[in-house]
């Protein structure tokens, strides 16, 4: 607490000290009311902080910077790649299926058939499936902050096919500079809003960054109705317009940590390089060790080669460097790494594949709580924003009804079991005591359960005919097949 009185105290302790101490006793009970994160001193020097913006305002400032230092860390940082590679294959996996959820059976089927046969055609590209169109907008997302998905009409059907393709954009197509007020519709940065509500895109139809003289065949915008555009982002702040990557938190970290890596290389190599010097008597000077040659810059390079022997001259010595070690490097590593791990809200394990500091209960801890986050993701973030506009297009190009709902399911990849030993009982245990349905136990395994149950209906159909008796999947037979004379393990043949 620094010395805070004014002139008036002051005065006043000068004419009436009494009344002087108890006026500053007041004004420092005051000050010790208040927030510690918020008082100014020295210890605050320095820290610079946004004066009331709103969120819009601090994204449009630093999004271009951010997405391109990104791209770069993705490109050349390998914890940088690998952190993106595990938050995309943890909330996608294989894939976050869906499947129609009517009342109709009948009409549930026809409709999961259709869907399948879409989804294996339906990027614009023909370059992969609906689930390699998630991986790619939810890496985009992580990278750029942001991503956009067009439905856009098929080129070419075959015979029942809904006729529309999903193209994934990468945000960069968003014409920013384009700012505009026409009639009751305001267009800020790219974006056309009515009511505060996105109405349209103007998008550039080529990457703005392609210097392929036969991809960019136009440079100017074009508008695009919201209903035929996904904006797939995430919302940290109310009234934000755009995405921020998910990296933001840890740009610099990644950055300072490659240099610091760099520089330590770059020390070992020079000490490496640096064997010794050679001493003559008089201060005369000495011949090499090693066989030389003249170097590029005119200077002598001697060559060394292992198990060398070196004769000396009367008068002459050798001195060796020993470079000392660099103190504390694991231990600064491993203390970034743990920060950056916690700015992209993933176990540290999950970062750097170390699992030398932690032990069953602590893995599964951490893995816990990530899986939560996940989750969280999934059903706040993936499902709302891709999976359902995806899917409520689809039903209304294939009833050919603008509006047409069919409720879905949606059921995310499942996550691995640490302990199946105990996991697995503790699943049955749960549906027994109707703490939880089988349907549900079977989606948060990443399967279908109707085709599930086609799939083990169908096997206890085979196994019955076939007269193999197996625990738990079909009854016992009462006349199976007799086992032949090589079944010495009990299987038949």
């Amino acid at each position: 607490m620094g010395n805070s009185t004014t002139r008036i105290d002051r005065m006043i302790s000068y004419f009436s000290p009494t009344r002087g101490a108890r006026r500053l006793a007041a004004r420092r009970m005051i000050e010790s009311l208040s927030y510690e994160g918020a008082r100014k001193g020295r210890r605050e020097d320095g820290w610079i902080v946004g004066v009331g913006t709103s969120a819009n305002t601090e994204i449009s400032t630093d999004r271009l910077s951010l997405r391109d230092r990104v791209r770069t860390l993705r490109r050349n940082n390998p914890y940088a790649a690998k952190a993106i590679s595990v938050l995309v294959s943890n909330r996608i996996g294989t894939g976050i299926l869906t499947s129609a959820d009517g009342k109709n059976r009948r009409e549930n089927a026809r409709t999961n058939e259709r869907w399948e046969r879409w989804i294996e055609r339906c990027d614009y590209t023909g370059r992969t499936d609906y689930y390699g169109i998630q991986s790619l907008s939810e890496g985009t997302r992580i990278e750029s902050g942001e991503c956009f998905i067009r439905f856009l009409p098929a080129q070419s059907t075959e015979p029942g096919d809904v006729p529309f393709r999903l193209q994934v954009l990468e945000p960069d197509h968003l014409d920013t500079a384009k700012n505009e007020t026409r009639g009751d519709i305001s267009v800020a940065e790219g974006i056309g809003y009515r009511n505060g509500l996105p109405v349209e895109y103007w998008m550039f139809p080529s990457h703005p960054g392609d210097h392929s003289p036969i991809l960019t065949r136009s440079s100017g915008s074009v508008r695009i109705p919201a209903r035929d555009v996904i904006h797939y982002y995430r919302t940290e702040r109310p009234g934000q317009r755009t995405g921020v990557t998910e990296l933001a938190p840890v740009i610099r970290r990644l950055y300072d940590l490659e240099g610091y890596g760099d520089a330590e290389l770059m020390r070992k190599k020079i000490a490496a390089c640096s064997i010794g010097a050679v001493t003559t008597a008089g201060g005369l000077p000495g011949e090499s060790l090693a066989p030389t040659s003249t170097g590029g810059d005119g200077r002598q390079q001697e060559q060394f080669s292992p198990g060398m022997w070196h004769y000396f001259k009367p008068g002459e010595d050798v001195k060796f460097f020993d470079p000392s070690p660099s103190d504390g490097y694991r231990e600064f590593f491993g203390v970034e790494l743990h920060a950056i791990a916690a700015g992209l809200r993933m176990p540290f394990e999950l970062l750097t594949g170390d699992l030398s500091e932690v032990n069953y209960t602590s893995h599964r801890g951490g893995l816990v709580q990530f899986r939560g986050m996940v989750e969280a993701d999934q059903w706040q973030m993936l499902i709302p924003q891709i999976c359902q506009p995806v899917w409520d297009r689809f039903i209304s190009e294939l009833e050919m009804r603008p509006g047409a709902r069919v409720p879905a399911k949606f059921t995310p990849p499942r996550f691995g079991l640490l302990d199946p030993a105990k996991e697995i009982p503790a699943m049955i245990q749960a549906i027994q005591g109707g703490l939880q349905s089988w349907t549900d136990t079977i989606r948060r395994e990443g399967e279908n359960p109707d085709m599930v149950l086609e799939e083990i209906a169908a096997e206890r159909s085979e196994f019955e005919k076939r007269g193999i008796n197996i625990t738990s999947i079909v009854k016992p037979v009462t006349n199976p097949m007799p086992p032949t004379e090589s079944d010495n393990d009990g299987v038949a043949a």
